[in-house]
């Protein structure tokens, strides 16, 4: 295993360092709140809710609109810059193109998660098989038959992961063939910009590029969740700090935050969601201008660390 531990920085010690600027929370902007949010994604410059009565909204003109004419009967939502996509509790999925909705799978199989991405979107469902849209009508290519299937996630070069249940992973190979990647006790994984990036067991994070050697980025516990889109990496831990990994370094981006639920990236922007409906967001210049700040004491600490 490639280890690149001199480089990294551990975001646990990294904390003390936030006390020395003024809070980070400032520079997001509040989008709504709302205690009825259960979800929030993104799709470039569009913001989508889905409410506790399945019910999706939209972000135009400053306001919120409702955007789903098919019921309130909605379990989650996922977007990817050319379609929007739903997933009803009778196991539904539906697709919205400019204002029109089509149904393209009537199957009743639960759905687990989907994950779209280029106007490509991949299903997984509870019995653990894998499905990716064919493009048109409702038909569906089988990707994965087995049943172990934890956790998928897929980048904008057109790779596709699965998390199994025993923690290990595989990605799908153009041949259709879906291959092993060494490493084990992993326990959330996502993929954006050419790299995979896993959370392990041990709450260390790693990321690889080439599916066979992993450069460890950060040494430090504490991971609620990590979060990557087609040029960044963010991390959000337990007590609502968020730090932003770039250029092989880390920089916190948001202050401790109780009751910070999930965070949402796309083109450069991130979404926070709290417990009680507050949505937030911060813009790609904004995030740059954080991690530029705060990159700068970053190395400070680097520079006390043995060699």
């Amino acid at each position: 295993m490639k280890n690149t531990t001199l480089t990294t920085i551990s975001l646990t010690a990294l904390t003390l360092l936030s006390a020395f600027g003024p809070a980070l929370a400032q520079s997001f902007t509040t989008l709504d709140q709302n205690p009825n949010t259960t979800q929030v994604v993104a799709d470039g410059r569009n913001v989508f809710q889905l409410r506790k009565n399945g019910d999706i909204q939209e972000l135009l003109g400053g306001r919120w609109v409702s955007v789903d004419t098919n019921g309130t009967n909605t379990l989650m939502v996922q977007a990817d810059r050319t379609f929007l996509y739903c997933v009803k509790k009778t196991g539904q999925l539906w697709r919205r193109w400019g204002q029109k909705w089509e149904l393209i799978d009537p199957s009743d199989l639960p759905t687990q998660q989907i994950r779209g991405i280029g106007g490509k979107l991949y299903a997984l469902k509870r019995n653990g098989r894998v499905y990716k849209y064919s493009g048109s009508g409702q038909q569906w290519d089988l990707m994965d038959d087995g049943d172990n299937v934890k956790m998928i996630c897929a980048d904008n070069m057109e790779n596709l992961y699965e998390l199994k249940n025993d923690c290990t992973i595989f990605q799908l190979f153009r041949q259709g063939q879906f291959n092993r990647i060494k490493a084990e006790n992993n326990s959330q994984i996502d993929a954006g910009g050419g790299s995979l990036y896993s959370l392990r067991g041990d709450g260390h994070i790693y990321r690889t590029s080439d599916g066979s050697n992993w450069d460890m980025i950060d040494e430090g516990v504490g991971t609620l969740q990590i979060k990557a889109d087609a040029d960044n990496f963010y991390a959000l831990k337990q007590n609502g700090e968020i730090w932003y990994y770039h250029g092989n370094t880390w920089a916190q981006v948001h202050d401790a935050a109780p009751g910070l639920a999930a965070i949402e990236a796309d083109s450069g922007n991130l979404y926070t969601y709290y417990r009680n409906g507050l949505v937030q967001m911060a813009t790609s210049s904004q995030l740059t201008q954080l991690w530029q700040r705060n990159a700068r004491r970053s190395s400070i600490y680097r520079k006390m660390q043995p060699k």
